[in-house]
Formats: structure tokens, C-alpha cells, sequence
């Protein structure tokens, strides 16, 4: 038997292995590409959920939350014109997300309760912009 009856047997069994190995790399490059769009979309829903957040925190600071407090002999708000700011607020987030926003929110967050998330974020952005952690 030569080199070329040795090779010609074997280029059958090459070929099933070369087909294998570009079948499971294909496979492995598309879970790496949908990984990515997946993260890249994430991304963006947060990103948006964080600035229309920060939009809505800031009118309710500059517009409710400032007459409150000028309103007051000691320019602080009560608990429940604090709520009241906090409702306000959500409901400005949630209105700027939209019915698209809010459905993207519940795909990439998954089973949440998308509100309560929202009033989160609003505490956390009150709090950064107070100066406390």
C-alpha cells in the first residue's frame, strides 16, 4: 500500500471530521453573536430606563419638589409630599418609557415587577444626586 492509497482512504473520514469541527464552529459563532446582540440590546433598554429616570427625577426636583420646599418653613417636605414627588416620578419615567419601553424593560429584566424596578432606580437616582450611596 502507498502514500496515495493511504490518503485516498482517508479523505473520506477527513472530510466527516473537517465537516464536524465547521458545523460546531459555526454553531459556536452564532451563540457568540446573539450573546453579544443580547448584551448590546440590555444595554440599551437600561441605558434608556436610566435616562428617562434622570429626566424625570430632575423636572419633578425643579418643578413639585421646589415649590413644596419653598412652601415650607423649614424647606423640607413631609412623608407624603415625599410619596407624592416619588408617585409623580414614576409616573413621568413610565409615560416617557411608553408602552415599547415598558415591554422591552419586562423582556430583559424577565419576570419582574417593572414598576417597582422603575421606583427603585428613581430611589437610587434621588439618592445620587443627594450625595448618599
Amino acid at each position: 500500500m502507498t502514500y496515495q492509497d493511504i490518503a485516498a482512504a482517508a479523505v473520506p473520514y477527513v472530510l466527516i471530521v473537517a465537516t464536524a469541527l465547521f458545523a460546531w464552529l459555526s454553531a459556536a459563532i452564532v451563540r457568540l453573536i446573539n450573546a453579544h446582540v443580547r448584551n448590546a440590546t440590555v444595554r440599551g433598554v437600561l441605558e434608556r430606563l436610566n435616562t428617562e429616570v434622570s429626566i424625570a427625577v430632575a423636572e419633578v426636583a425643579q418643578t413639585s419638589v421646589a415649590t413644596l420646599k419653598g412652601a415650607s418653613a423649614d424647606r423640607k417636605l413631609t412623608q407624603d409630599e415625599a410619596a407624592g414627588a416619588l408617585d409623580e416620578a414614576k409616573s413621568k419615567a413610565l409615560a416617557y418609557l411608553g408602552t415599547e419601553g415598558i415591554e422591552a424593560l419586562e423582556r430583559v429584566l424577565g419576570p419582574v415587577d417593572v414598576e417597582a424596578y422603575v421606583v427603585a432606580r428613581i430611589e437610587a437616582a434621588i439618592g445620587k444626586s443627594k450625595g448618599t450611596p
